[in-house]
Formats: C-alpha cells, sequence, structure tokens
C-alpha cells in the first residue's frame, strides 16, 4: 500500500503561485460578466477564497 506524502513547501515558487491567482481572479471577474445563476455564485465563491489566499499568502 503506497502512503500519500505531504508536498514539502517550497517557498520559491510563492511569487508564481501569487501572480497565478491574482490572474486567475481577474479573469474570473471578466467571465462574471456573462455567467448567471449558480454559474455566477460559484465564480464568486471561489473569487472569496482567492481573496482570502492572498490576504494570507506568505504567513505559513
Amino acid at each position: 500500500m503506497s502512503r500519500i506524502l505531504p508536498t514539502p513547501d517550497d517557498s520559491a515558487n510563492d511569487v508564481e503561485r501569487l501572480k497565478k491567482t491574482i490572474d486567475n481572479k481577474r479573469k474570473a471577474e471578466e467571465a462574471m460578466k456573462y455567467a448567471e445563476g449558480a454559474e455566477l455564485a460559484a465564480i464568486q465563491e471561489k473569487n472569496e477564497r482567492r481573496e482570502e489566499a492572498m490576504k494570507n499568502f506568505g504567513k505559513y
């Protein structure tokens, strides 16, 4: 049986991860202009999680 081990925390990728999160948030904001109902709600929830991640970025 194989064990799943946690991935080591590599802070060298932090800047790239943050840039990707910001880029995804911007793209999602653009997509929200054309979304309705459940799709719009899902995009909004994801962006709220992205905001929280950006606020806590580097605090771990």
